[in-house]
């Protein structure tokens, strides 16, 4: 019988080698009709499906004041009726800021900009009510990816990335400037134009994975999280097993873009890894002669490994399917 330590060396290095295995959860196919977006020139036609979306419920999705506040105080804009926002959209001129407080205006300083930003704010207010799309996740929720050079945008979700945009619309800080971001905030609002998934949405975003077991928050669910519970979470934590029963759950999780995302191992190759490693810790034991050890601190520690590295094997097979 191998001892606690083989056991646990098993189980660290197994979980290791699945740790970056996604099976794809993280990676969205995208269907035509589950989400719906309109670019401002859309919201901004009373004669579109998106202007007529607008008039219609404009009032129920705004109650009970009716009031569109976009930008921080001091550096405003705000709509009290459909119409105002008509005469709104399209919004034109160079992206800048807002100066000052704008009630119901034509046009403002922040030129196009402030435009994408009330389309990207209409379009995930909408849908939160239920009139754009009809997939399970709200188009807020979906989660933004594979932005290689503004890594600080990657696992953002819609809704976050429009509170740092309108930050920067009421000329308050945000993680990147305008200039870096306008021209996401402008895909955003044609990612699903008219119900159509376009092919900037496949790449850029996701649906929201589970990551209740990244207890050390590195955007992977892994072995290094187990560590994490063992250490600090099991001797003190009351819920410690529904912790564990949550990283279970979750292994293999991530919200990390595909490009950083290892490739998952043949079954082949799981089954030898797992022959050559036992079987190499079976070479080296000592045992001595007629010594027989058997504890229920043993007993508990094998139990344990056992259990995890079950959750690696099923993990695994269920990644193979």
């Amino acid at each position: 019988m191998l001892n606690p330590t083989t056991i646990h060396a098993a189980v660290a290095v197994l979980a290791v080698f699945f740790s970056t295995a996604t099976c794809n959860r993280a990676v969205a196919a995208f269907v035509n009709g589950d989400f719906i977006t309109y670019w401002q020139n859309s919201w901004g036609e009373p004669g579109t499906t998106a202007g007529q979306v607008l008039s219609a419920h404009y009032y129920a999705v705004f109650a009970p004041s009716g009031v569109l506040d976009l930008g921080l105080p001091g550096s405003s804009m705000s709509f009290t009726g459909p119409s105002h926002v008509l005469a709104y959209l399209p919004a034109s001129g160079s992206d800048g800021t807002l100066t000052g407080i704008n009630d119901n205006p034509t046009s403002t300083t922040s030129g196009t900009f402030g435009g994408d930003v009330l389309a990207l704010h209409l379009n995930i207010v909408f849908a939160d009510a239920g009139l754009l799309g009809t997939g399970a996740t709200a188009f807020g929720d979906l989660a933004l990816a594979n932005f290689i050079h503004l890594p600080n945008i990657n696992n953002m979700s819609v809704r976050e990335f429009l509170a740092n945009e309108n930050s920067l619309l009421g000329n308050g800080p945000g993680i990147y400037n305008i200039g870096l971001t306008a021209s996401i905030l402008d895909a955003l609002n044609q990612s699903f134009q008219g119900g159509i998934v376009s092919a900037w949405a496949q790449d850029h975003l996701r649906l929201p994975v589970d990551m209740r077991g990244d207890f050390n928050q590195d955007g992977t669910v892994d072995a290094a999280d187990y560590v994490v519970w063992r250490k600090t979470i099991y001797p003190i934590d009351p819920d410690a097993a529904a912790q564990y029963a949550a990283w279970r759950a979750s292994f293999g999780n991530t919200t990390l873009s595909s490009a950083a995302q290892a490739v998952v191992p043949e079954p082949s190759t799981f089954g030898l890894a797992l022959l050559a490693l036992l079987g190499l810790a079976s070479r080296r034991r000592r045992v001595a002669a007629g010594s027989v050890r058997t504890s229920n601190h043993y007993l508990g520690r094998s139990s344990c490994s056992a259990s995890v590295l079950f959750a690696v094997i099923s993990r695994s097979c269920r990644c193979s399917l």
